[in-house]
């Protein structure tokens, strides 16, 4: 039992075992440097590999499923707070909306009382004609506030401001929590890109002498 248990530590040991992130990168930068004309230049690389690095290991992210995990849990949750802070920008629209419309309403309405007022028909058409642009908004107004008007004819003014507010503080709220996420998922992909560019790299060395081993 003793031997068994030997021989399959011995197979694991023996197994190859994923690059972590950190061997990714040094590779990358190494052969940057490899390749560097200057000492700025191969400082830089070197300073680069070190600032990414520790902003790794703060993040906990060793290999390329903890990095390709994290970079979907923060996709999923950008989405769902887009997808919130959309259905509340939306709504603050159709509040403003409304609210500017309930003030035209309310600033045109003594201009149509006035007309309507007016008996006779000839007086009321000429002041209709002059006065037709603004009875047109106040007509638009009208139209799209008819919906809300209370039996006794009266806008849900107050409901309608102290909800944009609420709104507007939640809409706040959210983007506090979406903005760091998002700079963070920046980061996650400039080290994705570099750390894909590090395993096509590899991929291209081993192809190459794998293939310089069959001419042989």
């Amino acid at each position: 039992a003793l031997f068994g248990w030997l021989n399959e530590v011995r197979e694991e040991l023996s197994k190859p075992q994923a690059p972590t992130l950190a061997d990714l990168l040094g590779a990358y930068y190494g052969a940057r440097n490899a390749g560097a004309w200057s000492s700025k230049a191969k400082t830089g690389n070197l300073q680069k590999f070190a600032d990414t690095v520790n902003y790794l290991t703060e993040q906990k992210l060793y290999t390329v499923d903890d990095l390709e995990a994290r970079v979907t849990s923060h996709n999923e949750r950008i989405e769902e707070l887009k997808a919130s802070m959309g259905g509340k920008q939306a709504r603050m629209k159709e509040l403003k909306d409304l609210l500017e419309q309930a003030g035209r309403y309310r600033e045109l309405k003594p201009i149509h009382d006035q007309m309507n007022a007016i008996k006779w028909k000839s007086k009321r058409e000429q002041f209709k004609a002059t006065h037709e642009g603004e009875l047109r908004q106040f007509y638009m107004a009208r139209r799209k506030l008819e919906p809300h008007f209370t039996p006794e004819g009266r806008l849900p003014l107050s409901k309608w401001r102290k909800e944009r507010d609420e709104l507007k503080q939640a809409y706040q709220k959210e983007y506090a929590k979406y903005k760091p996420i998002r700079e963070d998922l920046m980061k996650l992909y400039q080290v994705k890109s570099t750390v894909d560019t590090a395993r096509r790299q590899q991929e291209q060395t081993q192809t190459k002498r794998r293939d310089r081993g069959m001419e042989r």
